[in-house]
């Protein structure tokens, strides 16, 4: 008896849990033990285009196109571009206040991946 009611337990969590997270069910069933998806969910904003390297290197104003869209992502009304360097591998760039122009951080560019994270 005690058998029985264990297994219909058992029965009903796995049925439910089909019903309660059905997209990673279809994601690890379907793309198998190693395929994308698979790896746990990336924390974190992440700007610039994914997955993908560009036939070329970024010129400045593709850099700076996605600097912008940086910048609206923070939501942040106080903020502008400040001064962008070329470094060879990527575009650093100050983002600084609208008024007083005072130095908030320093972000790189990746030329080859279009990945924007900060310099420090």
């Amino acid at each position: 008896m005690r058998k029985a009611m264990f297994a219909l337990i058992a029965l009903t969590v796995f049925a439910l849990s089909f019903l309660m997270f059905p997209q990673a069910d279809a994601q690890m069933m379907g793309q198998g033990m190693m395929g994308p998806g698979t790896m746990g969910p990336q924390y974190g904003p992440q700007y610039g285009p994914q997955y993908q390297q560009p036939q070329k290197p970024l010129g400045e104003k593709e850099a700076t196109e996605i600097l912008e869209n940086y910048l609206k992502a923070t939501r942040n009304p106080n903020l502008k571009l400040g001064k962008i360097t070329d470094k060879g591998t990527g575009f650093e760039a100050e983002i600084v206040t609208k008024k007083e122009g005072a130095l908030v951080s320093k972000v790189f560019v990746d030329k080859y991946t279009g990945w924007v994270h900060p310099v420090y």
